[in-house]
C-alpha cells in the first residue's frame, strides 16, 4: 500500500498456494495505490484484485463519513431444508456458524445421490444480496461440490441469480451483482446425481424496508 508520494505505508507477503488470499490492513492505513511485487525471476499471474475501504470521505476532506449499513451473514441459523438426508447430515449444519469441513465433527450436511439434490435456506425476508461464501467438506469427497449451482431466489421461487462451482476449493466466494434481491439461497448438486456435502454457507446482504 503506497501513499500519493509513492512511500510504502503497509505491506504483507503471500506465504501459501491457493486462494483467494485475504489480507487485512491495520486500521489507520491510508493509501492511494496498491502494488503487487512478484518474487525475483518469477512471472506474475493474477485473476483479480479487490481493494475494500470503509466508504465515506477521503482522508483530509472535511465532509462527514457516510453511514453505510453493515453487511451481515443473513443466513445464520435461519430455517434450512434439503432434498434428502443421509448419515445424519442434517440441513441445519450448513448454516450453524461452524465452517469445520470434517464430517465426523457434525458440521457437514449429507444428502443422498439422487437427481437434483439440493440444500436451501429461507432468509425470512427480502434482502439485497451482495455476496455468498461456501465452505466444502475436507475429510474427503470435496470434489462432490464441483458442478453444483448456487442460486438466489425471490419469494415466488424464481431464480434471480445463479453461478456454478467449476473447480475444487476449500472456500468458494461469489460476488452477487448489485440489484439482486432474494428471499432464499439454494445449492443444487450436479444434475446427473451426486451427494451434496457442505460445511457452511454464509449469505451477506442488507435488509431494506422498501423490499418487504
Amino acid at each position: 500500500m503506497l501513499d500519493k508520494t509513492g512511500d510504502v505505508k503497509w505491506s504483507a507477503p503471500i506465504t501459501s498456494v491457493g486462494g483467494p488470499f485475504h489480507l487485512e490492513v491495520p486500521k489507520g492505513i491510508a493509501g492511494s495505490f496498491v502494488r503487487v511485487l512478484n518474487k525475483p525471476n518469477q512471472y506474475l499471474n493474477m485473476a483479480e484484485l479487490e481493494v475494500f475501504s470503509g466508504g465515506g470521505a477521503s482522508v483530509g476532506a472535511p465532509s462527514p463519513v457516510a453511514q453505510v449499513k453493515p453487511l451481515v451473514n443473513i443466513a445464520l441459523r435461519k430455517p434450512a431444508t434439503q432434498s434428502s438426508t443421509g448419515w445424519g447430515g442434517v440441513a441445519s449444519r450448513v448454516n450453524d456458524g461452524n465452517t469445520d469441513g470434517n464430517m465426523q465433527n457434525s458440521s457437514v450436511n449429507h444428502t443422498m445421490n439422487g437427481l437434483n439434490e439440493f440444500w436451501m435456506v429461507d432468509l425470512q425476508g427480502n434482502f439485497a444480496i451482495e455476496g455468498i461464501k461456501i465452505w466444502g467438506r475436507t475429510d474427503c469427497c470435496g470434489s462432490r461440490l464441483v458442478g453444483s449451482t448456487v442460486q438466489v431466489l425471490d419469494k415466488a421461487g424464481q431464480v434471480k441469480w445463479s453461478a456454478k462451482i467449476t473447480s475444487l476449493n476449500r472456500l468458494y466466494e461469489f460476488a452477487v451483482p448489485k440489484g439482486i434481491v432474494g428471499a432464499s439461497v439454494r445449492v443444487l448438486s450436479r444434475p446427473s446425481g451426486e451427494y451434496l456435502n457442505i460445511a457452511e454457507v454464509q449469505v451477506f446482504g442488507v435488509a431494506d424496508e422498501a423490499l418487504k
